[in-house]
């Protein structure tokens, strides 16, 4: 059974920690998030990801957040400026039917989820069937080594093993890289 985040943690998701390793902005930068761009979001949690992609994307892109839990998808839906409401649309969604359209996105994100399901290949041709092709998914996950934060090591999926999982889904590894001492980043393509 897959390690999972419980919501009732959630204050942890929005913390300055947390800014500081996963820098939401730069990272998306970097992945090739663009002006115009739809971004999915899996297992979006409180947001972390998708309140920057909405500065981003603008007002003639689209967000789409989506998660599993209803409380997230609230907190979340309650933190967003009116103003960039419009481009912004919640999903609560089945874990491996993420209740989107197929073909629709420019970039998916799945930031730290991926150890938090049991059958990661079937999460990952869910990512690919709603990426446009030439989408970009973007993998952020805990390095799997032991430490105090984060989910316990044995449900940790390496940076390895996330390349070795895109590839047998399909994927077109474009880049690795270890962000810090916590976590790691795979951008891959839906050819």
């Amino acid at each position: 059974m897959a390690h999972k985040f419980n919501p009732k943690n959630k204050d942890v998701l929005k913390s300055k920690e947390r800014e500081k390793h996963l820098p939401p902005d730069e990272l998306l930068r970097k992945a090739g998030l663009r002006k115009q761009d739809v971004f999915i979001d899996i297992g979006c949690g409180v947001g972390h990801f998708s309140v920057p992609a909405l500065e981003i994307v603008g007002s003639q892109g689209m967000v789409l957040a989506v998660d599993t839990s209803s409380e997230m998808i609230e907190d979340l839906s309650s933190a967003v400026d009116h103003q960039n409401a419009e481009q912004l649309t919640t999903v609560l969604s089945d874990e491996y039917d993420f209740l989107i359209q197929s073909d629709f996105g420019d970039i998916l994100l799945m930031s730290s989820v991926l150890h938090e399901v049991d059958n990661p290949s079937r999460f990952l041709l869910e990512g690919k069937r709603v990426l446009k092709s030439k989408g970009r998914i973007i993998i952020v996950d805990w390095v799997k080594e032991e430490m105090e934060e984060g989910p316990p090591v044995h449900h940790r999926i390496s940076l390895e093993e996330s390349e070795k999982l895109l590839k047998s889904a399909g994927y077109n590894l474009l880049s690795r890289e270890k962000l810090n001492d916590r976590y790691y980043m795979v951008i891959a393509e839906k050819p």
